[in-house]
């Protein structure tokens, strides 16, 4: 099996269609290589826990500490897990 690791620019994505942000540690400094997950969203008056469908399933942070999780459905809030 091959997999191949696409950057993707928030830029390319709406506001409800992605969730970016910073994991940094108890420092204050970026953390490479967390995973973030999303474990739950709120869509109008639903909120999903657990899998959201439609949603990357991971993101891997960079050295930056920076992640980008996008969505093919709109999301009014996140939650994530790190």
């Amino acid at each position: 099996m091959t997999a191949t690791i696409v950057k993707q620019n928030p830029d390319d994505f709406a506001d409800h269609h992605k969730m970016t942000g910073t994991v940094v540690n108890e420092k204050g400094e970026p953390v490479l290589g967390a995973v973030v997950s999303v474990n739950g969203a709120t869509q109008a008056d639903s909120t999903w826990f657990g899998q959201v469908k439609n949603v990357d399933k991971v993101s891997i942070t960079g050295a930056d500490g920076k992640f980008l999780i996008t969505s093919t459905v709109p999301y009014q809030k996140w939650q994530l897990r790190v």
